[in-house]
């Protein structure tokens, strides 16, 4: 018998405080039969049957069966999978192989990273088997300064996580780049995937994102590192508007569509376009003057000066004699 104490009701008043009544609550060994016969499946379905959300279903909790058995049960309470009759164990709990064991056994089963372990413990790849109950479906919290070394070590793929490689320092990886022949970003991202053809495969020490590795060790742009020289067009100087307009205005271009052509080296005649010139002028010079192409090019045709408005009809007349209005009228 356990003894303990109604949830909410009152007996009598001593000075000012409360006295509750009594409650006399089931066996454990009785409650849990009770229980298991509910065929519930987890702590959330038992905390709706508490609060009566499966009424229809299941019916109403017994008074005399606790909604926190763990309370009340305390000598004899073993978690929540004893209690429901699941036999799930609570992963503290559990008692899992040691770290070598389960290494060994994960090996074998040749899966190719961590997307697929985690598939494999949710049991979607039927054709590796069930994940043991002795090897958790968190080894790196489990296993954490017990020998645990990354997915690369646990899956036996060999694969190290970026934070944890050991890279060239920056000018020995650089100069390595460079011997490559690459010319653009878009050659170096191929080479750096392996796929571009007659290259050999990138070293190990060699990062496959230079710019987040060696952000404060030297690193000054892609051109610098595959020895193109270019440089990223948010890093370059260019001249301040009116000189740089004044620079487009002598090239003597009629359009937009010429502009383009020009920047983009299809007009040889007119030379190559200076690196502190940009190509996108209307980007560049937002709000620094840009106007449109047509004063960018000195193309703008000057609008002809309107003739003052007369205020009296003898005005009128004055001004359109002196404009020669009325001569076609009069002839």
């Amino acid at each position: 018998m356990v003894m303990g104490h109604g949830p909410k009701k009152r007996n009598r008043r001593r000075g000012k405080k409360w006295a509750f009544y009594p409650r006399v609550w089931m066996p454990f060994a009785e409650a849990r039969d009770f229980v298991h016969d509910l065929g519930l499946r987890g702590k959330a379905e038992w905390g709706a049957y508490c609060r009566g959300s499966l009424v229809r279903r299941k019916g109403l909790k017994p008074e005399r069966i606790p909604a926190t058995p763990a309370r009340v049960y305390t000598g004899r309470w073993q978690g929540w999978g004893d209690w429901l009759g699941t036999g799930t164990i609570a992963p503290k709990n559990r008692r899992y192989r040691t770290f070598s064991e389960a290494r060994s056994f994960v090996h074998a089963l040749n899966l190719g990273g961590s997307t697929e372990w985690f598939r494999w413990s949710r049991g979607d790849l039927p054709e590796k088997g069930t994940r043991p109950l002795d090897v958790p479906s968190a080894p790196w919290f489990v296993y954490r300064g017990k020998g645990w070394r990354g997915w690369g070590d646990w899956l036996g793929t060999g694969i190290i996580a970026t934070k944890n490689r050991k890279y060239w320092p920056f000018r020995r990886a650089r100069a390595f780049v460079r011997t490559l022949g690459l010319r653009s970003q878009a050659e170096w991202l191929a080479y750096a995937k392996g796929c571009f053809p007659g290259k050999d495969a990138k070293p190990a020490g060699i990062p496959a994102s230079p710019e987040r590795i060696y952000a404060n060790r030297g690193w000054a742009g892609i051109g610098d590192w595959i020895g193109t020289g270019t440089i990223a067009v948010a890093n370059r100087n260019f001249k301040p508007f009116k000189e740089a307009r004044a620079w487009a205005r002598s090239l003597k271009l009629k359009s937009n569509t010429e502009w383009q052509r020009f920047s983009a080296g299809r007009m040889p005649e007119k030379g190559r376009r200076p690196d502190d010139i940009p190509s996108n002028p209307s980007q560049k010079y937002r709000g620094k003057g840009w106007k449109g192409y047509k004063d960018w090019l000195g193309t703008a045709k000057k609008r002809p000066r309107a003739l003052p408005l007369a205020s009296h009809p003898r005005e009128s007349c004055l001004i359109g004699r002196k404009s020669g209005c009325g001569k076609e009228d009069k002839q």
